[in-house]
């Protein structure tokens, strides 16, 4: 139908493919509504909206050109996703880029690593990865790093030279 804007219906559709038998319950479930209309078709996103939070699926809403903005925040809302509006390319680019970042899993927070260097060596540097912070003490050196969270997928790596004292 031109000019049919189904939007109770998709996430209806995008509910049922998520919580069905093929969808994953070992991953956060989300949503990603971008519309450029106005609902004007049943069922009622706000009562779809309802099931989905119930289903525990976030819905993030993008709103591009005439889209209907008041409901796609109460979409974002109920569900405790985020409404986005863009009004070029390039906005919803770093939108998509910001839902991604959001979904990713955290796996560990406020990580700190921390290794203890003998006497006889010293830390000459990083080959790898941030600066960590130092402290000596009388039993040789202590390299810190404060890498905050971690997200699956996420690699650090640290890797630094040390040198042998030869006395």
């Amino acid at each position: 139908l031109s000019g049919a804007t189904a939007i109770g219906k998709g996430l209806e559709d995008a509910r049922d493919e998520l919580t069905s038998e093929r969808g994953r319950d070992d991953v956060q479930k989300a949503i990603v509504l971008l519309s450029d209309g106005v609902n004007n078709r049943d069922p009622d996103p706000r009562t779809v909206a309802q099931s989905i939070k119930d289903a525990d699926i976030r819905i993030f809403t993008v709103g591009f050109g005439e889209a209907d903005m008041t409901l796609l925040s109460d979409l974002a809302l109920t569900t405790g996703g985020q409404f986005f509006q863009a009004n070029n390319g390039s906005e919803l680019k770093a939108i998509y880029e910001a839902i991604s970042q959001e979904l990713q899993e955290l796996i560990a927070q406020d990580v700190v690593v921390t290794e203890f260097i003998p006497d006889g060596l010293t830390f000459v540097g990083m080959t790898e990865g941030p600066a960590p912070q130092l402290a000596t003490s009388q039993d040789g050196t202590e390299l810190r790093w404060e890498l905050g969270d971690v997200v699956t997928g996420q690699k650090i790596l640290l890797r630094f030279d040390l040198r042998g004292d030869m006395t």
